[in-house]
């Protein structure tokens, strides 16, 4: 199992890190096959999360009063090619499988949102203006998320990859390779999302710590429901 060289000096933080990530691994073993398609990647990753409960539902703000930071708002658009196909989606966001965004999660994967910018996240719902059939969800997070840094997971990453080869006798590669996505060694490090300051976005990586706000969803849903239902009678 572990085989740690005695004359290796690791900070108190190293070696928590260290420790955490070892413990998931030995827990967690069966997850990490060989897998040759980004498809294949992505499962793992997202048993990883489900794992780790990050895959339970989000909060609906009208529900309740929820313990949230006030101070970040954060903006996710959808669109779709139609009313009924575009409310599908937004029930699957909300009650559904966690989507972890796609082909072009270069940040790790995760939810995609934008921090405090609506024009942004509505060029997104709107394809770039090509599409009109798209809703903005914004949301708030709970006070108790944890979130890092993009820059800082690189930084651990560096030193862990490292560590972990030196520590395992066997090949670990399916362990490591997973690794490389930011999203999947985050959430294994216990943070629940990952700023990205050079691109003002949040990727949301537990689902539990989002406050939607579902009042303004659900009228954004009506008005596009009643000006589809003039349109057809004009």
């Amino acid at each position: 199992m572990f085989n740690f060289k005695k004359k290796e000096k690791m900070s108190e933080e190293e070696k928590n890190i260290l420790k955490r990530v070892m413990m998931f691994y030995e827990m967690n073993k069966d997850l990490f096959v060989y897998y040759s398609k980004p498809s294949e990647k992505r499962k793992i990753i997202i048993n990883i999360f489900k794992s780790l409960n990050y895959d339970t539902l989000p909060n609906l703000g009208s529900v309740e009063n929820h313990n949230i930071n006030n101070n970040i708002t954060i903006y996710r658009g959808i669109s779709a090619k139609n009313i009924e196909l575009l409310k599908k989606y937004v029930d699957d966001f909300i009650n559904g499988e966690i989507f972890l965004g796609g082909r072009a999660s270069i940040y790790g994967t995760g939810i995609y949102t934008v921090i405090g910018n609506l024009d942004l996240a509505k060029d997104y719902s709107s394809d770039g203006g090509r599409n009109n059939c798209g809703v903005t969800i914004e949301s708030k997070l709970s006070n108790d998320t944890k979130i890092i840094e993009k820059e800082k997971i690189e930084i651990i990453r560096k030193f862990l990859i490292e560590k972990l080869k030196n520590s395992y006798k066997n090949d670990i590669n399916n362990f490591t390779n997973v690794l490389e996505d930011d999203g999947a060694l985050a959430a294994i490090l216990g943070y629940d999302a990952i700023l990205v300051r050079e691109k003002n976005y949040i990727i949301i990586l537990n689902r539990s710590k989002l406050v939607i706000n579902d009042t303004n969803l659900y009228e954004q849903l009506d008005n596009l429901e009643n000006n589809n239902s003039n349109n057809m009678k004009n």
